[in-house]
C-alpha cells in the first residue's frame, strides 16, 4: 500500500496568496520586509497592503527579502509539525534574492528536510498560483516527484500582465530601467507589463494609453 507522502508547502508573502487558500493548503509563509525612513515592518505581519498605498504620498517605501531568521524558523516550524519534505515556491529570483535566501537556508536542513525549491519567475499572484496549484496537488495525493514536473509545467504557462497609472513607484524601486520609466512619463503611455523568462520585468506593449472622460 501507498504511503502518502507528508509534504509542506512553504511560500513568501510577495506571492499574494488569498489567505483562503493559505488555511486551507496550512501553507508556511516567510514576510518579506517593507522598509521606511525610520522602521521595518514584516509584510502582512506588521503591515498591510492598504496601509502601505496610505502612506505612498508620504514616503515610497523598498522592500527587501525576509529575515534568515524568518526563514530558518519555518523550516524548523515545518519540521516540528512532522513534515518531511517541503515545496518552496517563492517569487521571482530575477526580482528578489528570496529565492536565494531559501536555498541557502534549506542546505542547513538537509537530512531533516527534503527540499524543493521553485522559482516562479514571476510576482504577486502570478506565483501565488503555483502555491495554489502545489496544494491541489498534494491533496490529490501526487507524489514529490511528480508535483516537480507539474509545477515546471504551470510555471511555464502563467503568465500576469499588468499596466499602472504610473511607473514612478518601479522605478524609485528599482525594478524598472530610468528611461523606460522618463518615457512612460513623457509620453503619457501606460505600458503592459509582464516578467520574461528571466523573470524580469519587461515591456509587453507601449501602445497603451489612458483616456481621459470629461
Amino acid at each position: 500500500m501507498d504511503i502518502k507522502e507528508k509534504i509542506a508547502i512553504i511560500t513568501d508573502s510577495g506571492t499574494d496568496v488569498p489567505k483562503k487558500y493559505v488555511d486551507k493548503y496550512n501553507m508556511y509563509v516567510v514576510p518579506l520586509i517593507v522598509n521606511y525612513n525610520n522602521k521595518s515592518y514584516k509584510d502582512v505581519i506588521d503591515i498591510d497592503i492598504d496601509t502601505i498605498c496610505d502612506r505612498l504620498k508620504e514616503e515610497i517605501p523598498t522592500t527587501s527579502l525576509p529575515s534568515i531568521d524568518d526563514i530558518m524558523e519555518t523550516f524548523e516550524k515545518v519540521i516540528s509539525d512532522g513534515y518531511d519534505k517541503a515545496i518552496v515556491i517563492t517569487i521571482s529570483s530575477g526580482l528578489s534574492g528570496t529565492y536565494n535566501a531559501m536555498r541557502i537556508a534549506s542546505e542547513s536542513f538537509e537530512g531533516r528536510l527534503e527540499t524543493m525549491l521553485i522559482d516562479t519567475k514571476n510576482i504577486d499572484i502570478g506565483a501565488g498560483f503555483s502555491a495554489i496549484r502545489a496544494g491541489e496537488l498534494i491533496e490529490q495525493g501526487c507524489s514529490f516527484k511528480e508535483i516537480k514536473e507539474k509545477l515546471d509545467d504551470a510555471i511555464k504557462n502563467t503568465k500576469v500582465y499588468f499596466c499602472v497609472k504610473t511607473l514612478e513607484y518601479l522605478r524609485k524601486g528599482g525594478r524598472i530601467g530610468l528611461v523606460a520609466s522618463v518615457v512612460g512619463t513623457a509620453l503619457d503611455l501606460k505600458p503592459v507589463m509582464s516578467c520574461n523568462e528571466d523573470g524580469v520585468y519587461y515591456v509587453v506593449s507601449k501602445s497603451q494609453r489612458q483616456e481621459k472622460i470629461s
